[in-house]
């Protein structure tokens, strides 16, 4: 809604095609995107596990508690967009186990991050950086930590 300008009503209207029913359609979406099916298997820590198990979530889940804490998270849903997006929001809290497609995708998704991180060049006046610390920072003990774009 936030890129939204602008609405207009137009004379014309809408009949839904016969059979669709785009709330039941909708309820097996992750997000928005329904015509993309995906089975996932995850690892979530010990530390993710409860904001997993605390909500329910679209299409079919079920997970397993492990002794240590961690969980595994398997969910049939639609979006595979969305849920690579949701699962890259955890970091290293989520190892996706299942499928090894999208485990590989979300494995060079993190090597173009560390990249992209590793070869900043440093701003006039900046010390350069190795990895995520820099010497100045780990000097006076603070991380350095990439820009969030105002989130």
């Amino acid at each position: 809604m936030e890129r939204i300008e602008e609405i207009n009503k137009l004379p014309k209207t809408f009949e839904y095609p016969k059979g669709l029913d785009p709330e039941a359609m909708l309820s097996e979406a992750f997000d928005i995107i329904w015509n993309d099916p995906i089975e996932v298997k995850i690892r979530f820590t010990a530390q993710e596990a409860p904001y997993v198990m605390e909500r329910a979530w679209p299409g079919e889940y079920s997970w397993t508690l492990k002794d240590d804490g961690s969980l595994i998270f398997c969910l049939k849903t639609s979006g595979y967009e969305d849920v690579k997006r949701w699962i890259l929001s955890f970091g290293p809290g989520a190892e996706v186990l299942e499928p090894e497609y999208l485990r590989e995708d979300i494995a060079e998704t993190c090597r173009e991050i560390g990249q992209k991180y590793r070869r900043r060049a440093p701003h006039h006046g900046e010390e350069k950086t190795t990895g995520l610390r820099s010497p100045k920072m780990r000097q006076h003990g603070k991380v350095c930590l990439p820009d969030k774009g105002g989130r």
